[in-house]
């Protein structure tokens, strides 16, 4: 019995600990909120009126000045340069899609393509002599860009935007190991 309550006793001291660390980072937040809110308040706002454009009464002979867009003429101030940096461009194209597949394709069958014969053998009890196994890898790699043509030409157009080419990639191989290994059980399996 005193062991049960020890160990209620030691369990209830560990949760007020963790409660006492939780309250202690909930108060350093709040205090940086507060900093930021003084700040915030601190900080000149500027009021804009009523704005009215008249367009067939406006005449603009010449214009001069800076136009600032998203800066309060106070930021300037702090401002020594302000370029916007050069995105580099992260989209690939359709052919750098299909380049890629079939670099890291053409590896997995040199590197692959023994080894799931080897396996098929032993799963239908066959034997392949090596010119058979060497007939087989030719024969995917000469089929290999038309599989990988048919699979970019079947995905879905959402698949092809900017930030899924990783995926379609990744969803075209897939799809090829599976058509490789299937076609190669298939051979196997069907030799006399």
């Amino acid at each position: 019995m005193y062991t049960d309550l020890y160990s209620y006793a030691a369990q209830m001291q560990k949760y007020l600990q963790a409660q006492e660390y939780r309250i202690a980072l909930l108060e350093k937040e709040i205090q940086v909120l507060k900093k930021q809110i003084t700040e915030i308040k601190e900080k000149p706002s500027v009021t804009v009126e009523k704005i009215e454009y008249k367009f067939d009464q406006l005449k603009v002979e010449t214009l001069e000045g800076t136009l600032n867009i998203g800066l309060n003429p106070q930021d300037l101030q702090n401002v020594d340069e302000f370029s916007v940096p050069q995105a580099t461009p992260t989209f690939q194209t359709r052919e750098a899609i299909k380049k890629a597949c079939m670099e890291e394709l053409t590896e997995y069958i040199h590197s692959n393509t023994v080894n799931t014969i080897k396996h098929f053998e032993q799963f239908y009890r066959k034997e392949i002599d090596e010119a058979y196994q060497n007939h087989i890898e030719q024969d995917l790699l000469k089929q290999l860009e038309k599989r990988v043509d048919y699979y970019l030409d079947n995905s879905l157009p959402e698949e092809q935007s900017e930030n899924q080419n990783d995926f379609l990639k990744e969803k075209i191989k897939h799809h090829i190991i599976t058509d490789i290994t299937q076609a190669i059980s298939a051979f196997i399996m069907n030799i006399p």
